[in-house]
């Protein structure tokens, strides 16, 4: 018999044991479950886009087209292709001025719909853009690393500097009105397919889910009320057991 206990008594545990068992529990329960979010982790798709430093001269002189312009519309193209790729975007732009390429008043480019696959998006309609294009098939395609962005005086300033006044365009004509020197042609047939070959994604897959993404949070909550529970129920039973 347990010194000090009655004739017909249970022998009562000692605390410290019942919580060394219940850190035990919750312990085991916490690095099963972060295995667990860290494996769902691993098997999202890592997608980003990475950009080489240029010059807007080095832009300017990859480009097939230089324009400033008004965003009037945008299109979604499609939900993907085959290879998982991002959905493209066609963005009609009315150009008011042109620096390199054949002036026109109204042009179409089409961009990467995400920006994780190095594409413009959904620019705002109404907005005037600085566009840095390459040209193939009859298309022109921009994205994040040709140079593209909001037509800022800075901006606007570092094209002229680097090749020239350009020329203005009356809308809806395609005329050129101030005499300016086109800065070159477009692109040939045998220029780069779509986005620029030169960047690469880091996977040819969808953007991550966000479900999938906050999988590895919501387990680590649903581990940690588990726990909780595992102490209460223990703490309920030390106190029967009392």
């Amino acid at each position: 018999m347990t010194p000090g206990a009655t004739p017909g008594s249970t022998p009562r545990p000692a605390r410290s044991s019942g919580r060394r068992l219940a850190a035990l529990l919750l312990a085991s329960v916490l690095a099963v479950l972060s295995v667990a979010g860290a494996l769902t982790l691993a098997a999202a798709p890592a997608y980003a886009c990475t950009c080489a430093p240029l010059t807007t001269a080095e832009q300017a002189s990859n480009a097939d087209a230089v324009l400033a312009g008004t965003v009037e519309t945008t299109a979604k193209d499609s939900d993907g292709n085959a290879a998982g790729l991002p959905q493209t975007v066609t963005l009609t732009v009315a150009a008011d001025r042109w620096w390199k390429g054949t002036p026109r008043a109204a042009v179409e480019v089409v961009t990467a719909g995400s920006g994780a696959a190095c594409g413009l998006g959904a620019l705002p309609a109404g907005e005037r853009y600085v566009v840095f294009a390459r040209e193939s098939n009859g298309t022109l395609y921009a994205n994040l690393c040709d140079g593209t962005g909001p037509a800022t005086t800075a901006r606007l300033a570092a094209v002229e500097d680097a090749v020239g006044a350009g020329s203005a365009v009356v809308p809806g004509t395609g005329d050129d009105t101030d005499g300016g020197t086109d800065g070159g042609s477009g692109g040939d047939a045998s220029g780069p397919t779509g986005p620029d070959p030169g960047l690469r994604p880091v996977a040819d897959a969808d953007p991550p889910d966000p479900v999938v993404l906050a999988a590895p949070g919501a387990v680590l909550v649903a581990g940690g009320l588990l726990g909780l529970l595992v102490v209460l129920a223990l703490g309920r039973s030390r106190r029967r057991r009392a």
